[in-house]
């Protein structure tokens, strides 16, 4: 360099006073020693060349799986083509407006911004932004247990009732392990028979099928990042020989058309079935039935309570339904609680056996 100074033009502002406050804003930047030179790195190149890939070296692979879909499905076709450096607060904050006019959650949204503002805090860290402009911005915050979907579940009763409407449906097998064992609706989905041993009934649970951004439909890890083992009860065993049977004639009946997939719960021509369409199904059947309203997912919930009430330990329950800690456990089904603490109290005056005072 001969020590003359170089000039840079920027254009694309809208008007001569736009200018002019850029112009100043530049000026105080410089003075305090926080410009950032405007680079032509987009938000998606950013995201999939630097952010991504260092953020997959930090976390477990089913959490990466969540961030890059969240980035991939949200955020990418509204910021992507934007300039990294040319995001603002407004705009983070249409994105997460755009996000809740489209039906995600308030908590969904706070998850959206906290990858966000991470993101754009490492384009700090590293030299590519001069601020970030999340740290500003104050989405609609989740309202904690309000905000989530209300757990419902159904009694023994209930269940023998749904299970013996459904018996014809095709399907039955798929809603007989949904309540006989917790498996998540992507888990059973995903369920493999090389991964299901009926002579010693037990299957391992190795990946599940997840609906993404719009209707693509993914195979992931479980959401734990490890496998676990589930044991089957008898009649459950013996409901999945049957539905294998099933399986098989269709298979030669559908003949060279047949898809391999290897999966246990499939279409008549060995397709997976996508999540969103089973709970659907899942849905209707029960509106059919003239019993109370739950959702798919509630049936994982039904069969953890069962077992709590039937005085299973709640480790075992934990470990049945994939929970890293016991504690996830008593949180999640405290509801269960009381009604386990009188039986025991009850237990032990039997066992004592004093006569009534």
């Amino acid at each position: 360099m001969d020590g003359r100074s170089v000039q840079r033009s920027q254009g694309g502002f809208p008007s001569r006073k736009a200018a002019r406050d850029r112009l100043n804003e530049i000026l105080v930047e410089l003075r305090k020693g926080t410009y950032q030179r405007p680079t032509g790195l987009t938000v998606e190149a950013y995201l999939a060349d630097e952010w991504l890939p260092f953020k997959r070296t930090q976390v477990r692979p089913t959490t990466f799986d969540s961030y890059e879909g969240i980035m991939r499905c949200h955020v990418v076709p509204r910021l992507g083509s934007r300039r990294l450096v040319d995001v603002t607060p407004r705009d983070l904050e249409r994105l997460y407006e755009e996000l809740r006019a489209g039906g995600l959650s308030p908590r969904s949204v706070q998850y959206v911004h906290v990858l966000v503002r991470g993101a754009f805090r490492r384009a700090v860290e590293r030299g590519q932004l001069a601020r970030n402009p999340a740290d500003v911005v104050r989405p609609a915050r989740a309202t904690g247990a309000g905000d989530r979907k209300e757990m419902r579940t159904w009694s023994a009763e209930l269940v023998r009732a749904f299970l013996t409407f459904v018996q014809e449906d095709r399907l039955s097998p798929l809603w007989h392990m949904a309540f006989h064992t917790g498996m998540r609706r992507g888990e059973l989905l995903g369920l493999r028979w090389e991964d299901v041993d009926l002579e010693a009934r037990k299957l391992s649970i190795r990946q599940q099928l997840v609906a993404s951004c719009g209707y693509e439909v993914r195979v992931h890890a479980p959401k734990t990042g490890r496998s676990r083992q589930i044991w089957l009860d008898t009649q459950t065993a013996a409901v999945l020989k049957r539905w294998k049977a099933r399986q098989a004639a269709e298979r030669l009946e559908w003949g060279s058309a047949w898809n391999d997939s290897g999966l246990v719960f499939t279409r008549e021509d060995g397709r997976y079935h996508h999540p969103d369409r089973i709970s659907k199904v899942f849905e209707r059947l029960t509106a059919a039935a003239g019993l109370p309203r739950i959702r798919l997912h509630d049936a994982r919930h039904t069969h953890a309570t069962l077992l709590l009430q039937a005085g299973t330990h709640v480790k075992v329950v934990a470990e049945r339904l994939g929970h890293s800690s016991i504690v996830v456990t008593m949180d999640t089904y405290s509801h269960a609680i009381p009604s386990m603490e009188a039986e025991a109290a009850d237990r032990v005056a039997a066992l004592v056996g004093l006569e009534t005072l």
